[in-house]
This record gives structure tokens, C-alpha cells and sequence, in this order.
């Protein structure tokens, strides 16, 4: 199963990319995906995960232009799906 993650904000700076794809073995659910994400990527995992590896509620997903809720989390994953992930931005 390939998963693509589009990334911005911090989390694009984490992993010095603006993108990273997972390879995973299926079936996985959306939160599987993230946190082997955030195992790939050392710099990622402080900023997406909470100290139990559960997402933080701040970090906002989005797949197709749809922001998605913390229940999709839990859904099953289709082969080649694509998502992305923003930190909150705040500035003044």
C-alpha cells in the first residue's frame, strides 16, 4: 500500500521535504499511516504526536480538499491515496 503525505508549515520543515510516501502492508487505517510517518521521521514525531502516539488534535488533515475529522482516523486506507497535513499557524 502506498500512501503519499503532502506536508507545510513545521512539518514540512521536519522532514525537509514537501512531501514523504509510506509503503506500508495493508490494511492500515489512517492513524497507522501517521504515526509510521512520524517513525520515519524524528523531527516529525514531537510535532504530530502526542506522548501516547495519538495525533494531536491541532494537526489538521486533509484528503481531496476536504478537511477531515478526528473519526477518519480510524477508517481503513485504499492503495495509493494521498492526504495532507498542516500544523496550526499563528502569527500576528
Amino acid at each position: 500500500m502506498r500512501i503519499e503525505f503532502q506536508l507545510w508549515g513545521q512539518l514540512r520543515e521536519a522532514v525537509e521535504a514537501p512531501s514523504a510516501t509510506l509503503t506500508l502492508p495493508t490494511p492500515r487505517t489512517l492513524n497507522d499511516a501517521i504515526v509510521s510517518l512520524a517513525g520515519q521521521y524524528p523531527g516529525l514525531a514531537p510535532r504530530i504526536l502526542n506522548e501516547d502516539k495519538s495525533i494531536r488534535a491541532s494537526i489538521l488533515i486533509f484528503q481531496d480538499g476536504q478537511q477531515l475529522g478526528p473519526d477518519a482516523l480510524g477508517r481503513l486506507l485504499e492503495n495509493d491515496t494521498s492526504f495532507t497535513l498542516m500544523s496550526p499557524i499563528a502569527g500576528g
